[in-house]
């Protein structure tokens, strides 16, 4: 091999630096650039997204047409073609058999209501649920005569909006196994419907109890005739004509189908006997594979709460709002048992277990539960509705005609309550119902000064 003269070395040797010092620069490079930026720390960060969080802006509330019968206690149900079917209710203190239904987009968008028939049996405190078929399911409730009776119907309707040439029509379906009214139904992935709580007949000699059986009703059995089958008892010890051992989460209570499938109850007393304690333990629901059987287990420790809403957010969390004035009773001295007790005013969120790494109270049985201070002194009997961006509307509830919105996006810090604008008339026992534009239709209920209301108004809210 020849030799190499120094020149020639020399030259080589300042070749070899000059790319050794190169690729260093690169090689520093790119491991800055995989290299995670430093973390702000936790509160600059909290206070950067507080600096640039603005509230939901107000909403307003413009008036649409009016029902043709007063109620309260009715159910509103959003059809597939957008109009709004309200069945039942109480009017002039009695229950009604009639209907309507509210197109939002006559009169030029005013709104318009028109007659929807009559069911077959007239109800109240019943529930309604819309089918994936486009037919609302009217399950139960109850006959108010006016005097000492309340019958507990175990009847089911159907309203199938496509017969009679589009004008709607009214059909009996196979009853319950036992007669409820304040209960919850449930609409489950399968198409079933999930029927729990209530309560019985009441007499003047009978005061009733609440009912514990669980009940899945399949609209499409018996070639859409439906079917209902008993699947379990919330308190299988349980004594249902026994005063002492009355479990107040089944009467009234609300029921959130959860991502996983599950279904949460949460209590919502609303009986003299029991009102006095508003002791309630949130409960899940999971039905067995098979669908004959269920099985329930704790959600919580004691929650004292009385007249709750219950909205499903859409991150799966549930928000409960409770009654936080007792004073707005038209009976307040039912209440005192609860003021010794420190009624719970909070509102609370629940976690569904193992959907979320938080560090809040609660373990992966019972999901978590956090607390948050309300915007007023919601009465009982409010309302609350998932708007399309994600907030809350809270309307009405102890003859009020307040309204609020709860922002899940407001970040630590801030208030997640804002107020909007107040409704036109003071209300409560009404539907507040979300239409296919984003908007909110609240319908009937009473004002205590003036009775129960055919008046509607509609919730526009303001883009954020």
């Amino acid at each position: 091999m020849p030799q190499l003269s120094p020149r020639l070395c020399a030259r080589w040797r300042w070749m070899f630096a000059w790319a050794c010092l190169i690729s260093m620069a690169v090689f520093s490079q790119t491991d800055a650039a995989s290299t995670p930026a430093p973390k702000t720390p936790s509160g600059a960060t909290a206070q950067k997204k507080s600096e640039a969080y603005k509230p939901p802006p107000q909403g307003r509330w413009r008036e649409t047409a009016n029902m043709t019968t007063a109620r309260s206690n009715h159910t509103a149900t959003r059809l597939l073609s957008g109009q709004v079917l309200v069945v039942g209710g109480e009017s002039s203190d009695m229950s009604t058999a009639t209907a309507e239904l509210f197109d939002p987009t006559a009169n030029g968008g005013q709104g318009a209501w028109t007659d929807a028939g009559s069911l077959n049996q007239r109800r109240v405190r019943h529930t309604a649920t819309l089918l994936a078929n486009g037919t609302v399911l009217v399950i139960g409730g109850m006959m108010n005569s006016g005097g000492y009776t309340d019958i507990a119907f175990t009847s089911v309707e159907v309203f199938a909006p496509a017969a009679n040439h589009g004008l709607g029509a009214w059909n009996m379906a196979a009853p319950l196994q036992v007669g409820r009214w304040g209960h919850t139904a449930t609409l489950l992935p399968t198409g079933k419907v999930l029927v729990v709580g209530g309560y019985t007949t009441l007499t003047k000699e009978d005061p009733g109890h609440v009912v514990d059986a669980i009940e899945l009703y399949d609209p499409a059995a018996n070639a859409g005739q439906g079917a209902s089958q008993i699947i379990g008892r919330l308190n299988p010890t349980h004594d249902p004509r026994n005063e002492s051992d009355f479990p107040p989460e089944l009467y009234f209570p609300t029921a959130t189908l959860l991502p996983s499938g599950a279904v949460l109850l949460v209590g919502n007393t609303e009986h003299e006997r029991v009102l006095s304690s508003c002791e309630h333990k949130a409960r899940h629901l999971t039905i067995a594979a098979d669908e004959r059987t269920v099985q329930t287990d704790p959600a919580s420790e004691t929650l004292y709460l009385c007249f709750v809403t219950a909205t499903r957010l859409s991150d799966g969390r549930v928000l409960v709002v409770p009654d936080s004035s007792p004073d707005s009773s038209s009976d307040s001295s039912l209440y005192t048992d609860i003021e010794n007790k420190e009624l719970d005013k909070w509102a609370r969120l629940y976690y569904q277990p193992r959907l979320y790494d938080d560090t809040m109270r609660g373990d992966a049985r019972r999901g978590a539960w956090t607390e948050m201070a309300v915007p007023r002194r919601i009465g009982r009997h409010h309302r609350a509705t998932l708007l399309p961006n994600g907030t809350v509307l809270v309307t009405g509830g102890g003859n009020s005609r307040k309204a609020d919105v709860y922002d899940p996006a407001a970040p630590r810090g801030k208030t997640p309550w804002a107020a909007t604008a107040e409704m036109q008339s003071k209300r409560e026992d009404h539907t507040a119902t979300l239409l296919l534009n984003g908007t909110v239709l609240v319908v009937g209920g009473e004002n205590r000064e003036t009775g129960r209301l055919t008046s509607a108004e509609i919730y526009e809210p303001t883009p954020k």
